[in-house]
Protein backbone atom coordinates (compact mmCIF):
# COMPACT_ATOMS: atom_id res chain seq x y z
CA UNK A 1 0.00 0.00 0.00
CA UNK A 2 1.34 3.35 -1.17
CA UNK A 3 1.35 5.86 2.12
CA UNK A 4 -0.54 9.51 1.47
CA UNK A 5 2.05 11.90 0.72
CA UNK A 6 4.85 9.57 -0.44
CA UNK A 7 6.33 9.38 -3.49
CA UNK A 8 8.63 6.42 -5.28
CA UNK A 9 11.92 7.15 -5.81
CA UNK A 10 12.95 5.99 -8.91
CA UNK A 11 16.51 7.65 -10.39
CA UNK A 12 19.70 9.88 -9.30
CA UNK A 13 20.77 11.07 -12.26
CA UNK A 14 17.84 12.23 -14.04
CA UNK A 15 18.88 15.20 -16.64
CA UNK A 16 15.82 16.30 -17.28
CA UNK A 17 11.76 15.34 -16.41
CA UNK A 18 8.76 17.01 -17.78
CA UNK A 19 5.01 15.66 -16.44
CA UNK A 20 2.55 14.87 -19.42
CA UNK A 21 -1.13 14.65 -18.37
CA UNK A 22 -0.69 10.75 -16.28
CA UNK A 23 3.17 10.00 -17.00
CA UNK A 24 6.36 11.71 -16.54
CA UNK A 25 9.25 11.64 -18.43
CA UNK A 26 12.49 11.30 -17.35
CA UNK A 27 16.14 11.36 -18.99
CA UNK A 28 19.43 9.40 -17.86
CA UNK A 29 22.09 9.80 -20.73
CA UNK A 30 20.48 9.52 -23.83
CA UNK A 31 17.41 7.26 -22.54
CA UNK A 32 13.89 8.48 -22.22
CA UNK A 33 11.75 6.83 -19.65
CA UNK A 34 8.50 7.14 -18.79
CA UNK A 35 6.11 6.15 -15.36
CA UNK A 36 2.60 6.12 -15.30
CA UNK A 37 2.47 8.71 -11.72
CA UNK A 38 -1.31 8.37 -11.04
CA UNK A 39 -0.50 4.51 -10.82
CA UNK A 40 1.37 3.61 -7.36
CA UNK A 41 2.09 0.08 -8.94
CA UNK A 42 3.69 1.32 -12.08
CA UNK A 43 7.65 0.95 -12.46
CA UNK A 44 9.69 2.83 -15.24
CA UNK A 45 9.65 1.58 -18.50
CA UNK A 46 12.42 2.84 -21.56
CA UNK A 47 10.29 4.92 -23.92
CA UNK A 48 12.98 5.98 -26.30
CA UNK A 49 16.81 5.23 -26.34
CA UNK A 50 19.01 8.04 -28.40
CA UNK A 51 16.73 10.89 -27.37
CA UNK A 52 18.63 14.71 -27.50
CA UNK A 53 16.40 15.36 -24.46
CA UNK A 54 12.35 15.88 -23.63
CA UNK A 55 9.88 17.50 -25.49
CA UNK A 56 8.53 20.93 -24.08
CA UNK A 57 4.72 20.03 -24.58
CA UNK A 58 2.08 18.72 -22.76
CA UNK A 59 -0.28 17.76 -24.96
CA UNK A 60 0.00 15.08 -27.97
CA UNK A 61 3.96 15.95 -28.55
CA UNK A 62 5.09 14.98 -25.26
CA UNK A 63 7.60 12.38 -25.62
CA UNK A 64 10.97 13.24 -26.63
CA UNK A 65 12.95 14.99 -29.33
CA UNK A 66 14.92 12.85 -30.93
CA UNK A 67 16.83 12.40 -34.12
CA UNK A 68 14.82 12.95 -36.97
CA UNK A 69 14.57 9.24 -38.51
CA UNK A 70 13.01 7.91 -34.85
CA UNK A 71 10.33 10.81 -34.91
CA UNK A 72 6.76 9.60 -35.13
CA UNK A 73 4.96 12.77 -34.46
CA UNK A 74 5.38 16.42 -36.48
CA UNK A 75 3.88 19.78 -33.96
CA UNK A 76 5.01 23.22 -33.40
CA UNK A 77 7.36 23.38 -35.78
CA UNK A 78 9.38 20.30 -34.65
CA UNK A 79 9.93 17.52 -37.21
CA UNK A 80 11.71 15.11 -34.48
CA UNK A 81 9.34 14.44 -31.49
CA UNK A 82 8.79 10.78 -30.70
CA UNK A 83 5.41 10.89 -29.01
CA UNK A 84 3.40 8.06 -27.44
CA UNK A 85 0.72 9.53 -29.67
CA UNK A 86 2.91 8.97 -32.74
CA UNK A 87 2.15 6.97 -36.03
Amino acid sequence: MVEENKVKFIATKADDARVAYDCLYYMVGDKVYSLEWENPKAEPEIFISGAYGLSPYSDEAEGAIVPEEKANYTAYGYSNIYSPYGK
